[in-house]
């Protein structure tokens, strides 16, 4: 087991979470950091941390920390689940 400077512990076979979120997050749309925890069974606090490492690397980045000016205007209209 390994903690990460925040405290949180990440498992040798955590490899295999971070795996079920890449799947879940190839299959498109937007995803609430809440609503990733729930379908892997976690913390929203561990999914954050899985989400800060590949923005790190980058292959992934946050759009928008919130929504709230409606979907017409907004460029992931058509990929969003609100």
């Amino acid at each position: 087991m390994w903690v990460r400077g925040n405290g949180e512990t990440w498992e040798r076979g955590d490899g295999e979470m971070m795996e079920r979120l890449l799947a879940l997050l190839r299959e498109g749309g937007t995803w609430r950091v809440s609503d990733l925890a729930k379908a892997l069974d976690t913390t929203p606090a561990l999914v954050q941390v899985m989400l800060d490492d590949l923005a790190r690397k980058g292959l992934l980045r946050q759009v928008a920390a919130t929504c709230n000016k409606g979907c017409a205007g907004c460029a992931l209209s058509g990929r969003c689940n609100p």
